[in-house]
């Protein structure tokens, strides 16, 4: 999906912006500055479900403003392979956790298979 996207540069990735169907709510005015992740994305990066790519270039004037706000809603932006990625702050890349480990007792399933979110 990231074509001719340079992911270190200060271009926007409209493409997968558009893929995701992802628009300004009106003409001329700010683009979200991430997507969604797809199952291949994370499963090729190590990534939890509840994560993001970043649709701005580390060159983007206003990645910082990016970073904030993932920042803000309690995630970190992680490069993975060629991208930029927003996880949850409390994500480690890979092993595994129980039940009695999480704060809120309950083991994750599903695609993470007990891996730490």
């Amino acid at each position: 999906m990231a074509g001719l996207f340079d992911p270190e540069g200060k271009d926007f990735d409209y493409e997968t912006a558009l893929a995701y169907k992802m628009q300004p709510k009106k003409k001329g005015e700010h683009w979200g500055s991430v997507a969604p992740t797809s199952d291949d994305e994370r499963i090729a990066n190590d990534l939890p479900e509840d994560s993001y790519v970043l649709l701005k270039g580390r060159g983007h004037q206003t990645f910082n403003k990016a970073e904030a706000a993932e920042n803000e809603r309690g995630s970190k932006i992680v490069k993975r392979g060629e991208r930029y990625y927003s996880v949850p702050k409390g994500f480690k890349k890979g092993g595994m956790v129980s039940a009695s480990s999480r704060a809120d007792g309950v083991a994750q399933r599903g695609k993470t298979k007990g891996r730490i979110l």
